[in-house]
């Protein structure tokens, strides 16, 4: 997540709050727009994120998670593979 290409990436991403989508909370709804470099404008809203009950991850998804998580914690040695 250092990599200064990944960074060059992640500065043109903006995350904004939306209070009528934290009321719908138990429900996991969320709305993303993105701008092309010509100026189209695309927008998708998904009322079941991955990972939420109706919209489950699978098992290998959720070990690939859990590794992405810990491996900057524990260092890649000390991951196991599962």
């Amino acid at each position: 997540m250092k990599d200064p290409r990944v960074l060059r990436e992640r500065a043109k991403i903006s995350l904004t709050p939306d209070a009528g989508l934290e009321r719908l909370m138990p429900l996991r709804v969320a709305i993303l727009e993105v701008t092309l470099a010509d100026g189209t404008h695309l927008s998708r809203r998904v009322d079941n994120v991955r990972g939420t009950p109706e919209n489950p991850m699978t098992r290998g998804e959720i070990l690939d998670k859990a590794r992405d998580l810990i491996t900057p914690v524990l260092g890649h040695r000390n991951v196991p593979r599962c």
